[in-house]
């Protein structure tokens, strides 16, 4: 019965569990460097191991980003992509601006939404009850 007493204690509850595996080790393998891992599929791709039909040299890849970066256009998508969102916040930014002023202003506005910010602040994001069922 002590037995017992001594492992609920350390809640185990008489239970062996297995050792646990050390977790740190994907994150130490994605830190390594990957030019040798691609030199030794290079290798292998040239002395026959690897099928280069399905496999290509990983310096063609490399070689290759220049070019699309230029053929598609990838920094004027960017560009467009930023500016886009920029506009975005400027709209936003002016719209509550100029909501705040108009509840400022009219205090009968101010009291008829009064009740829907507070129901508005009250209520949690829905990223928070999410979360919470974790």
């Amino acid at each position: 019965m002590q037995e017992s007493e001594a492992s609920a204690r350390d809640g185990k509850a008489g239970l062996d569990h297995a050792p646990r595996r050390d977790r740190g080790q994907p994150y130490c393998s994605a830190l390594q460097p990957w030019w040798p891992r691609s030199c030794v599929v290079e290798w292998m791709l040239r002395v026959g191991i690897l099928n280069r039909y399905i496999v290509p040299l990983p310096s063609e890849v490399i070689l290759s980003f220049p070019r699309i970066v230029i053929e598609e256009r990838i920094l004027d998508r960017f560009l467009t992509t930023f500016m886009e969102c920029f506009y975005a916040m400027l709209l936003v930014a002016v719209d509550r601006h100029l909501a705040g002023v108009l509840l400022y202003r009219f205090t009968a506005l101010r009291a008829a939404t009064e009740t829907w910010v507070a129901a508005a602040a009250r209520r949690r994001p829905s990223c928070w009850r999410i979360r919470s069922s974790w």
